[in-house]
């Protein structure tokens, strides 16, 4: 009996830990020509889970708190373009990126970490997307850890592949190719 119970408690653990850093309820979307600074994405990212911040219900940038949660996590979409079935970074991403840099290197986020997590649309095998929105999060990392200083071991990377496209989107939308940016507790 002591078995169960003990996979059971494990499985149970990593939900606790992994499931609210990798499945925000809220995504806050940026399209091409919207820009966040870097000051906007940190206080979305650090707010996400701030009890105090989500004490009252409040409505801040078309992301709602609610109140009734403890845990809300929020994570952020960028539009960081990649030339089509490669991982090499388009240069109009350049803003985001230089945006997303500079949050990481600021004085509130020097001790926070992130994940990166890439998706893709529909077009294509399934695991060929996966693979791909792997190696499309990792070169949004290594771009980071090169030009801004960025300690890798602050940054972890996964994808999705087309598996979570956006609600009310069809699966072949450009807009599911996407990567977000998650604040890791």
């Amino acid at each position: 009996m002591k078995k169960p119970i003990t996979k059971l408690a494990t499985i149970i653990c990593l939900g606790f830990f992994i499931v609210p850093t990798l499945l925000a309820k809220e995504v806050k979307i940026y399209t091409e020509g919207n820009v966040p600074s870097a000051e906007e994405m940190a206080n979305i990212l650090l707010g996400s889970t701030s009890e105090a911040y989500n004490k009252n219900k409040n409505k801040t940038r078309s992301i709602t708190f609610g109140s009734t949660e403890k845990y809300k996590p929020v994570s952020i979409g960028l539009p960081i373009l990649f030339d089509y079935n490669s991982s090499v970074l388009k240069t109009t991403s350049l803003t985001y990126l230089k945006q997303l840099g500079t949050m990481l290197n600021l004085e509130k986020m020097t001790n926070e970490n992130i994940m990166i997590v890439g998706h893709s649309d529909s077009t294509g095998h399934e695991n060929y997307n996966l693979e791909l929105s792997k190696r499309r999060s990792q070169a949004v990392k290594e771009f980071l850890v090169s030009n801004y200083q960025i300690d890798p071991a602050r940054i972890e990377t996964t994808g999705k592949g087309e598996s979570d496209t956006l609600q009310g989107k069809p699966g072949d939308s450009p807009v599911n190719r996407r990567v977000e940016f998650y604040r890791i507790q």
